[in-house]
């Protein structure tokens, strides 16, 4: 699918919380989706509104009317190119429609999951599980602009038991922590904890709620910050307590 390429202008900011993605039928495949967004004010009524829906490489974009009137054309859209849509993300993008604006980027939201039903509304995850193709890894992090991917190996049987199983989890984790940690500490450089809107300081203000984490103003070059990690790392551990829960399997 051809994604037409547009233009960035100064542009508003959909609110977190102000867009909902949610499954018609959990089970059915391929998956369809509905979708509610709240756009901000100010925007002009004629402007385009899309739903795009992707995972790694694979992206969908859906028509989501206009501002004046949004929503799927048919009521729903469907997920064709997805075979595990739980782990699929979305992003709403308004666009200009005719003039001066023709095609520039109004209004945007990125890294949107499908809606938990069952779940704490003001509980969000911060990585995301899913199946890839992996070769003969097990796992990896998959790093997309909002944030961390669980990958688990598809070719396992139920890769969801899997990823679940406590065991697996007390192994996984801690080395899943490290790497995100690194990707952001020291090689991207970032240690801003005051913008909730990133995924790099939703995943640092994680790490510093920890029991006994320290204060990451305090690490201020690359041997202080693989100190800080460590620390982060032995305090998740310390929390998990995956030793000692699973002490009988090993």
């Amino acid at each position: 699918m051809t994604i037409r390429r547009i233009n960035y202008t100064s542009r508003h900011r959909i609110e977190k919380g102000h867009v909902k993605v949610s499954l018609l039928d959990a089970q059915s495949r391929p998956a369809r989706i509905q979708a509610t967004v709240d756009l901000p004010d100010g925007l002009p009524p004629e402007a385009r509104v899309f739903v795009e829906a992707y995972q790694r490489t694979t992206r969908m974009r859906f028509d989501f009317g206009t501002v004046a009137s949004p929503g799927f054309p048919d009521g729903s859209a469907v997920l064709a190119e997805f075979d595990e849509p739980e782990a699929v993300q979305f992003a709403v993008k308004v666009t200009g429609s005719g003039g001066a604006h023709d095609g520039m980027l109004l209004a945007d939201r990125d890294g949107i999951q499908l809606d938990a039903r069952d779940a704490d509304e003001d509980r969000e995850s911060i990585l995301p599980v899913a199946p890839g193709e992996l070769g003969e890894e097990f796992w990896r992090v998959e790093f997309q602009n909002s944030g961390p991917t669980l990958a688990f190996n598809r070719r396992l049987e139920d890769w969801k038991s899997f990823a679940a199983d406590a065991r697996v989890r007390s192994l996984v984790y801690p080395a899943v922590l490290r790497i995100v940690l690194t990707r952001i500490l020291i090689i991207e450089d970032w240690v801003d904890l005051e913008d909730r809107e990133d995924w790099r300081s939703r995943w640092l203000l994680f790490a510093r709620t920890l029991p006994g984490v320290g204060d990451l103003a305090e690490a201020s070059g690359t041997p202080d910050r693989v100190a800080w990690i460590e620390d982060v790392l032995a305090a998740f551990s310390n929390v998990g307590r995956f030793v000692t829960l699973n002490e009988q399997c090993f």
